[in-house]
């Protein structure tokens, strides 16, 4: 979001909070998704279903499922800064975190990797441009940018899957975007949100934990509004996908919902330095 400071990473921002609760329908009702807020953690399960049935007839999936539960992390906003913030005080008798990602992307999380690890799908706001280069994009206040090695520290760490649909995520322009791809190709981490066109932004991010079919939508809702045009995913532009104009993110969640038992929707939303949920959200 409108950020005033730097975010330190993972270690410094997650709020974990534990809840089980086995998804269910109400008669008649579809499947509830779950939305996850960017700067918050949330923890939650779905049951998945089985196919039942004499070898030439399957049964169709139940809405229930047999009961077996998967376990949700969902967990934002995370850089690797060049330099500590100093806007609240002196900084950390410690490197700056990109320089300590550089060095050992593999222990860098140690601290909060037992909790990343642990869930059976973990995924994660990177919200900043994935390049050692680049030039700043003007008519922003703040530009974030985190090196390569970001995508390794986060496997390291037990993270599954990656949004990066926020207002961050093109920070240092073509060349950083292109960057930001290239790590993304190396790395093999599964990102959402962001791509060489709108079908790939839009694209959501299919697993099967537990015989669960799981689908994972992402979308920014807030930009600079003159960036938007540079920065929207669309047939022939690489970017994000935004659900500022809600149609293109509603027809995903339709087409996509009929196929999964589980369906999120990761939403890069909220009034900044706000703990609570706006009307609007």
């Amino acid at each position: 979001m409108r950020r005033r400071y730097v975010l330190a990473g993972i270690a410094s921002v997650l709020i974990v909070v534990t809840a089980i609760a086995v998804s269910r329908l109400d008669e008649g009702d579809e499947e509830r998704a779950s939305v996850g807020a960017p700067g918050t953690t949330a923890m939650t399960t779905t049951s998945p279903s089985t196919t039942i049935g004499a070898p030439a007839t399957e049964t169709p999936r139940g809405p229930r499922g047999s009961g077996n539960a998967v376990t949700f992390a969902f967990a934002g906003d995370v850089n690797f800064p060049e330099e500590w913030d100093t806007e609240d005080g002196p900084p950390p008798d410690a490197p700056p975190l990109a320089e300590r990602v550089r060095n050992d992307p593999k222990h860098v999380l140690d601290p909060i990797a037992p909790v990343l690890s642990d869930a059976d799908l973990t995924m994660v706001n990177v919200e900043t441009a994935i390049t050692d280069g680049g030039e700043q994009v003007a008519g922003k206040n703040y530009h974030f940018r985190s090196p390569p090695q970001t995508f390794e520290a986060l496997k390291a760490a037990g993270v599954d899957v990656v949004n990066m649909a926020n207002n961050h995520s093109l920070d240092y322009g073509p060349t950083g975007l292109q960057d930001t791809f290239s790590a993304i190709d190396a790395a093999k981490l599964p990102v959402t949100g962001l791509g060489h066109d709108a079908n790939e932004a839009f694209a959501p991010y299919r697993t099967t934990i537990k015989g669960q079919r799981i689908a994972i939508l992402s979308a920014s809702d807030w930009l600079e509004p003159a960036l938007i045009p540079s920065w929207s995913a669309t047939d022939t532009q690489p970017g994000i996908a935004f659900s500022i104009d809600r149609t293109r993110l509603l027809d995903e969640v339709a087409k996509a919902r009929p196929e999964v038992d589980t369906l999120v929707v990761f939403l890069h939303w909220g009034t900044e330095e706000t703990w609570c949920a706006s009307g609007e959200q």
